[in-house]
Parts: structure tokens; C-alpha cells; sequence
């Protein structure tokens, strides 16, 4: 059980970020902070009875502590998960600002990535991040391991939501203007295409639609759990086109799929629903 309420915890607080490769500048100034709140709700299927519904808050922060001529230094942190999940007719929730949900299987195994901050540098030019410290109290390999489950189940790292946080249109784009980009890494291939909707007093609403095709294996608690997942998603940005700054973004995804784990196949289907603000604040 607890392995199951760890693995919808991860899924349905998942957050896929999409970058564009770019021509301005990312700008963000050293001793600003972005702070990023996003609500998602989801609910998903796991078979043999296994209905799960969740509601939960995410709040992370950006902080830009230097720069170069070609890349901004930040630290980034999880400071706090909230969910609320409803599981064959039980519910469980979680709060790590809570002493005794931190100390909870759930929790211990969430402790390598909530409230422990990572310095990174990310590229003005691409939004591209490269890791390049943790904090010391991490121990990296179960942080692997789970960077490596919330990558599978369709989400992305801290390095690529601290990115999420910027987007970069490409040269010249004007309403009406659609284009496409291709990725592909261990065991996923992602495939996006965007469309500028509106662009308004240095305000571009852009919509994307991504398929997102998984077949991997990752560890989880002592198991290998091998996932075969389709997601599609379907999102809006709003963005600065002067700074280069997320605003707003909202996203909806599906995922269909099959997990194989600990000696057991389950068919999965999911939805998520994700809202995040960003606000810009001086630290």
C-alpha cells in the first residue's frame, strides 16, 4: 500500500515544463526570487479496484544568486507539498510543513526532494539547465532514484521546473505562428507543438499540445517497477516578452498506460489538472 501512495503522490504532483530553443535573454537578477505555486488536482484508475482521487499544492522557489554574460546561477528548493488523497475509500494526507507527516514512510521517501535546495545555472540563450551542486544532507543516490520515478510517471526534475519558470519564443514569432520540437531521452520521447494565440502589451499567450511516450524501468521501495505510459497534454503559457518570464501556466493531461510491479500488471489511466503562478518577489 504504501508504495502505491507513494506513486500517486509523485504522479499527480508531476510537472512537465517544455522549453523553445531562443533568442533573447533570460532576465532574472541576482537577489530576485520567483516563487511558483502550483494547484493540481488528479485522478486515476490502477485497476482491480484501485480508483485514486488528489488534491495538492506545490510551492517551490527560483532564486538568482549571480550571473554570467551567459548564464544565470539559482538556487532552487521545494519548500512545501500538500496533498489530500482519497484511496479506495481511504484518506491519506500530507503536509511536510507537519512534523509527523515528514516522518511518515511517504514522507522519509519525499525528504530527498521537499525542502532540500540544489544550485544550478541555467543558459540565458536556451533555458537549458545543468546541474551543478545539492545540498549536502542529500543522499544523491535515492535522489536518483527519485528523479528517475518522477521522470517515468510523466514529470520532470527540479532543474527543468526551475526552467519552466522562463520560456523563450523563437525569433520573429507573431500571433497565429505555430512551431513543433522533438526530444527524446532514457526510455521517453516527447513531441510539442506550440501556437502563439495573442501577443499584448508585451504579454504572449502561447497554447501547446505534447505526446509524451514512456517505456522505462525505475526502482521503487525494492522494486523494479517497469512503465509503459502515453500522456498527452494540453497547456496555456503566459508570458513576459520582455523578461522572458512565466506568468501563468495551466496544463491538462491523460495518460494511459500499463505498470508492472512487484509480480503484478496494472492498466492505468490518469488525468491531471495543474495551475501555476508565478510572482516575482526580492529575497
Amino acid at each position: 500500500m504504501n508504495i502505491f501512495l507513494l506513486l500517486f503522490t509523485l504522479f499527480s504532483c508531476q510537472i512537465t515544463f517544455a522549453q523553445t530553443a531562443l533568442h533573447t535573454l533570460i532576465s532574472l537578477k541576482p537577489g530576485e526570487k520567483i516563487i511558483a505555486v502550483s494547484t493540481i488536482t488528479a485522478e486515476a484508475d490502477l485497476g482491480m479496484g484501485m480508483q485514486m482521487k488528489n488534491n495538492s499544492q506545490t510551492t517551490s522557489t527560483v532564486l538568482a544568486t549571480s550571473e554570467t554574460d551567459k548564464e544565470l546561477i539559482l538556487s532552487t528548493t521545494v519548500t512545501r507539498l500538500k496533498t489530500s488523497m482519497e484511496m479506495m475509500g481511504q484518506n491519506h494526507d500530507y503536509d511536510s510543513d507537519k512534523e509527523g507527516d515528514r516522518n511518515s514512510e511517504v514522507g522519509k521517501s519525499l525528504s530527498v526532494v521537499v525542502g532540500k535546495a540544489q544550485v544550478l545555472k541555467l543558459n540565458k540563450f536556451t533555458g537549458s539547465p545543468v546541474i551543478t551542486t545539492y545540498d549536502s544532507s542529500v543522499n544523491t543516490v535515492e535522489r536518483n532514484k527519485m528523479k528517475d520515478l518522477i521522470s517515468v510517471m510523466g514529470g520532470e526534475a527540479e532543474e527543468v521546473s526551475a526552467s519552466g519558470a522562463f520560456m523563450l519564443l523563437p525569433p520573429e514569432k507573431r500571433t497565429g505562428d505555430i512551431w513543433n520540437k522533438a526530444d527524446s531521452s532514457k526510455g521517453s520521447k516527447v513531441s510539442t507543438s506550440y501556437t502563439v494565440k495573442s501577443i499584448k502589451d508585451n504579454i504572449a499567450t502561447v497554447s501547446y499540445s505534447t505526446l509524451r511516450n514512456t517505456n522505462n524501468v525505475v526502482a521503487l521501495e525494492g522494486n523494479d517497477m517497469n512503465v509503459v505510459m502515453e500522456t498527452k497534454i494540453k497547456g496555456e503559457v503566459l508570458v513576459d516578452t520582455k523578461t522572458n518570464r512565466v506568468l501563468t501556466r495551466i496544463m491538462d493531461s491523460e495518460s494511459t498506460g500499463v505498470l508492472d510491479i512487484a509480480g503484478q500488471s496494472m492498466p492505468v489511466t490518469a488525468k491531471t489538472h495543474l495551475e501555476t503562478v508565478y510572482t516575482l518577489t526580492k529575497n
